[in-house]
């Protein structure tokens, strides 16, 4: 009798010390997640800001200035007018002393996402060389043609213009260009519709459709059912987000690092709320003994394809979306050809560009080789079409791949944008190629 007592209170020593265990864990992240998010306030500032317009979309105005609050950085932004219509820009202003006018148009890499405004590029490009004024015109979530129609409204004002720099970011300038052009076509007669970042273009892959019934048969027949201990852990337990961590990084598919790491996620592919996956999942790179985690979609998804499940038909969309934004890349270029001025297309690599080697070495072969070969698609085809249409490029991708092997961090870790470092390196390559380009032909 005693004995069987004994081993009661050893089970429910076990069970109270093993809830003990898992509900503290689970409230120490749900604390460091609500404190996170108390401060996490970009997303909401981020729109507040937004002025729709029903030329280019939308551009940014507030009149005090705007704290965007994130997990690796936190900054300042204030939006002026620079004379050029209704606009307000990113930009410390027209400088009326300096000799050459220089303007910069791209999205959120050169409105600055994530750095002060004295740390931008653009900025940097001015005290790198005094003789340079440099407008920055660019509007975070803009496509190409949105570009195009920026550079009209800066001519319209009589601004004089000595070169354009037009920044063009390989993740997704190429999506969303159908979809923006739809948008303005119908803006007017529908005045309700969306700001043109609502308004995705989604062709639905053939291959998302048979992965789904596959799927479900997986559901059906369990094939793919779990493991009785993952069973446990996941049903008869519910949600134990801490227990099931460390379980699978005795089993080592995690490090000890992501245990309590909130923004940990795990493929499931039968899980219904995910439409599709990316190659590795949020993989993780090593550089300079740190931990660089890739947390986004803008991985090149025609190479990806044949290893990712989509929920849209990425190639479709890249032959529908890439000779649009060619086209409007080339108005640009035509535009500022007919006031005599130099146009220069600056060639802004994804994070997953950069790091290409360290991603594909983690598959397995013939994945491998034949994702590595696609990697580099957008850029080669992207320097095919200037080549053809005579556009200088100013390609940052090589030097930012140098830099990268040499331990130098250009991105921040979560977050997919430059670090204050990466627009420093853009400004010098920037800077080095405008000298070597203008200087000869002035004198």
């Amino acid at each position: 009798m005693s004995h069987k007592k004994n081993l009661f209170f050893s089970i429910l020593a076990i069970a109270i010390l093993f809830i003990i265990f898992e509900w503290s864990g689970r409230l120490f992240i749900s604390w460091r997640e609500y404190k996170k998010s108390s401060v996490d306030n970009w997303r909401i500032v981020f729109e507040e800001m937004k002025k729709r317009d029903s030329h280019i979309g939308y551009f940014f105005h507030t009149e005090e200035k705007k704290i965007l609050t994130q997990d690796e950085f936190s900054n300042e932004y204030n939006f002026i007018d620079c004379g050029v219509d209704s606009m307000r820009f990113r930009d410390d202003g027209i400088d009326k002393n300096r000799s050459k006018k220089l303007l910069a148009v791209g999205d959120s890499f050169v409105w600055g996402f994530g750095v002060e405004l004295d740390d931008i590029f653009t900025e940097q490009l001015e005290n790198l060389n005094k003789d340079w004024d440099v407008l920055n015109a660019g509007i975070s979530g803009h496509s190409p043609q949105q570009y195009t129609r920026v550079i009209k409204r800066v001519l319209k004002s009589n601004i004089h213009l000595d070169a354009v720099l037009y920044n063009f970011f390989s993740g997704n300038d190429v999506t969303y260009e159908y979809s923006f052009r739809e948008w303005s076509k119908n803006i007017k007669k529908f005045p309700d519709l969306a700001e043109p970042n609502y308004m995705r273009n989604r062709l639905i892959s053939h291959k998302s459709v048979q992965y789904d019934i596959a799927r479900k048969k997986d559901l059906i027949t369990n094939r793919q059912r779990p493991g009785f201990i993952e069973q446990f852990l996941e049903d008869w337990l519910f949600s134990f987000r801490l227990t099931r961590r460390v379980y699978r990084m005795i089993m080592g598919r995690i490090s000890f690092k992501n245990v309590l790491d909130n923004n940990s996620h795990f493929v499931d592919p039968l899980n219904d709320s995910q439409n599709y996956y990316f190659f590795p999942e949020y993989p993780s790179i090593k550089s300079n003994g740190e931990v660089y985690v890739f947390r986004s979609n803008y991985i090149n998804s025609v190479a990806c394809e044949s290893i990712a499940e989509f929920n849209t038909d990425a190639n479709a969309e890249y032959h529908l979306n890439f000779p649009l934004a060619i086209e409007s890349i080339n108005e640009g270029k035509k535009l500022i050809d007919s006031v005599n001025s130099d146009f220069y297309l600056v060639y802004i690599p994804t994070k997953s560009e950069v790091y290409a080697d360290e991603l594909c070495y983690e598959l397995e072969e013939p994945h491998r080789t034949e994702i590595r070969e696609k990697m580099n698609r957008l850029h080669d085809d992207v320097m095919t079409a200037c080549d053809s249409l005579n556009i200088k490029v100013i390609d940052l991708l090589p030097a930012f791949v140098k830099a990268a092997k040499k331990g130098k961090q250009l991105y921040y870790n979560y977050d997919n944008h430059f670090n204050k470092f990466g627009h420093e390196i853009s400004a010098k390559i920037i800077h080095n190629f405008l000298v070597a380009d203008i200087i000869p032909k002035e004198n």
